[in-house]
């Protein structure tokens, strides 16, 4: 009786273990791959799709536009990144580091009202302008742009550190209204080619203590 209830285990129909093909393993590979891609791309997607979200591409934008401009957004945007360093209320800032950044004019300064010290050097400037309400100013870098004349220092009567290197200025003039400056920087530009009226005013500014041609 227990004989006859005994099972062979080792009996068993090769027929019922089927191999799988060589064409259907690589099908599934394939799958897996064309998943795998999916999800990357897809990830990728996501992660440009945020980003243009929270506002970081707005100076990509500016630049597809043309040369990108030192807007009331473009502050707000970059305050807000670099939430550490400023104040998002503008009127407590008395520092700005808007070096390298590519503009090609100085603008909307009349937003920090008490600024002290501006960095605007590694930009395209052409001109100093923009800067008639920043009283305050003490030290004004303006260095490496495309600087051809010295102006628009009229209201800038604190002023003290005033760095021109690394421009086409010709000629020293302007700053007459400018009695605190002791220090002004300006090597690597074009003075001299005229002569000593290239640099007689540098007389109307006897506070000056460093001069550097």
């Amino acid at each position: 009786m227990v004989e006859q209830l005994r099972t062979p285990l080792t009996e068993v129909d090769s027929n019922s273990v089927q191999e799988p093909s060589a064409g259907t393993l690589s099908d599934t590979v394939s799958a897996l791959h064309e998943t795998d891609r999916s999800s990357d791309s897809s990830f990728v997607n996501t992660k440009d799709d945020s980003s243009s979200q929270r506002g970081e591409t707005s100076g990509d934008e500016q630049e597809n536009q043309g040369a990108r401009r030192c807007t009331k957004q473009w502050i707000l945007d970059l305050f807000k990144k670099e939430w550490k360093m400023y104040y998002r209320t503008f009127e407590l800032n008395e520092k700005l580091y808007f070096h390298y950044k590519g503009f090609e004019k100085i603008e909307s300064m009349e937003l920090f009202p008490e600024l002290k010290c501006l960095y605007w050097e590694g930009n395209g400037v052409n001109k100093i302008s923009g800067l008639e309400t920043n009283v305050q100013l003490i030290s004004l870098f303006l260095q490496e742009n495309v600087i051809r004349k010295m102006e628009g220092f009229s209201t800038l009567t604190r002023l003290h550190t005033l760095q021109l290197s690394d421009n086409l200025i010709q000629k020293i003039e302007g700053l007459s209204c400018c009695p605190n400056l002791d220090s002004l920087y300006l090597k690597n530009n074009r003075i001299g080619a005229g002569g000593i009226d290239d640099v007689i005013c540098l007389l109307e500014t006897p506070s000056i203590t460093c001069l550097d041609l």
